[in-house]
């Protein structure tokens, strides 16, 4: 089955480079634009038959952006939905921080996104800080993929778009041995499984 992984939009929390994990942050003005200019996008990938988003803010936002401007392109138009499962890496302490801040307060070191969500010799593991470790968002990620799956009828032809966070959706990329590295804007394809 496919699955297209995107990013949710920006926030302001993004472009002060802080850390937003489970906290919920809605779109900035530029991120509305950008979910426009992704719907775009997207209507170029073929048939999309729903869109499945993380329950926070910043990702339903997205992916209602996206459903609106689908809906106002095709006659049977698309939903999008929301599962708490495609949520963004719990953080903890270090949710609304900047990386500076991590840094300095938590004397973190390497805390490149590439390194936490590759798994590099790190455990990617937050509960230090009381956030999540990297199995529990793999294994939300991957039941949320069973889930539908199990539940898709014409599983060769349906396409579902899934609109999470970068460092889940990173991790669940580097589970299955793909490249990493999911920018804002960028559409990702997944088979599964």
């Amino acid at each position: 089955m496919k699955f297209l992984l995107i990013r949710h939009c920006e926030t302001d929390w993004n472009r002060e480079k802080r850390l937003q994990g489970h906290t919920d942050i809605p779109l900035s003005d530029y991120g509305r634009e950008q979910a426009l200019c992704l719907a775009g996008d997207l209507m170029k990938q073929g048939d999309i038959a729903r869109i499945i988003s993380s329950d926070l803010e910043r990702a339903t936002e997205t992916a209602r952006i996206i459903a609106q401007h689908f809906a106002a392109e095709m006659p049977r138009g698309l939903f999008a939905t929301e599962d708490q499962r495609l949520r963004e890496c719990s953080f903890g302490q270090l949710e609304g921080k900047t990386w500076e801040e991590i840094e300095r307060e938590f004397l973190v070191r390497k805390t490149g996104r590439a390194y936490i969500y590759t798994g590099d010799d790190d455990p990617y593991d937050f509960t230090q800080f009381g956030g999540e470790r990297r199995d529990d968002v793999i294994r939300r990620h991957v039941g949320l993929l069973d889930d539908v799956v199990r539940r898709t009828k014409s599983v060769d032809r349906e396409c579902v778009l899934l609109v999470g966070h970068s460092t889940a959706l990173n991790t669940l990329l580097s589970h299955f041995d793909l490249p990493t590295g999911l920018r804002r804007g960028e559409i990702r394809e997944l088979t599964y499984p």
